[in-house]
């Protein structure tokens, strides 16, 4: 079975909370995937086979999860190697979405893989759960975005938001230390509650959107021009790039180049960023 992948856009009111809701089912065409940090948290309500998820390349080692999984922000590859054919429905959040939504403290995520039950509440597990049998059908997916719009009571810090936003800003030329100054607040006491919001520091959280936005701008079907791009998305030189690249991606940026082509040789701009096939 071709593998299947539908997305689902949330409601205005939820985006600053959920990027979207997904359907996956179906058998990848290989191995297992290297996931690459995106700066988002995601759930997984699994209604397959099991997955064995973790940091460690020997991807036999990591720890399996059959009924559903939790990860936070990464700031290092993630292993994802499904025992059998797929089948999921997922939620995409900003992580500053989670606390807000639901008051987790996102520090004990970071490149952490728990059960989905450890941080979503137990009422929304369950309503979700009900849901799986259509979970690949639009009316599933407008339910389940409604039943996130009932956590919507809580605030955050009216500074917190536009912060978050100037982070992920990979054009503003904006220097951190002018946006700690615009918060009101102080730079350790800012970077601080951002952190307890997302689980990274601005600068990391800062640093995985500015490369997720670097290869998204990747055209497959031209050569591409490595220092060109590392300078256009503000890295001092090329040695820089390299270095934040190696720690984001756990390969070079040309290795990278050349196993997602192998597998994806059609890809189009901006696809398949976050993954990188193994065999």
């Amino acid at each position: 079975m071709q593998f299947q992948f539908v997305d689902f856009q949330p409601p205005e009111l939820l985006r600053p909370f959920l990027k979207l809701s997904f359907y996956a089912c179906g058998q990848i065409p290989y191995r297992y995937d290297r996931i690459l940090p995106n700066g988002l948290a995601v759930a997984i309500f699994n209604i397959g086979n099991p997955h064995r998820l973790g940091s460690l390349e020997d991807v036999d080692s990591n720890p399996l999860f059959d009924h559903s999984w939790f990860h936070g922000v990464q700031t290092r590859p993630l292993y994802n190697l499904p025992t059998e054919r797929t089948r999921v429905l997922g939620l995409l959040f900003e992580p500053i979405g989670v606390h807000a939504l639901f008051g987790t403290d996102m520090r004990r995520l970071a490149d952490a893989t728990v059960d989905t039950r450890d941080v979503l509440p137990a009422k929304l597990v369950q309503r979700i759960e009900a849901m799986l049998p259509k979970a690949g059908e639009e009316a599933t997916h407008l339910a389940l975005h409604q039943a996130l719009l009932d956590y919507r009571g809580r605030s955050l810090p009216p500074w917190l938001q536009p912060f978050y936003e100037t982070v992920l800003s990979v054009d503003n030329a904006m220097p951190l230390s002018q946006a700690y100054g615009e918060t009101g607040r102080s730079a350790r006491y800012a970077g601080d509650r951002f952190k307890r919001a997302t689980g990274v520091s601005p600068k990391v959280l800062g640093r995985i959107h500015r490369l997720n936005a670097l290869l998204a701008a990747i055209d497959p079907e031209h050569p591409i021009r490595w220092t060109e791009l590392a300078h256009r998305f503000g890295f001092f030189d090329q040695a820089h790039f390299n270095r934040e690249f190696k720690r984001f991606a756990g390969l070079s940026p040309s290795r990278y180049q050349a196993e997602r082509l192998r597998e994806f040789p059609a890809l189009q701009k901006g696809e398949h960023v976050s993954f990188v096939p193994r065999n």
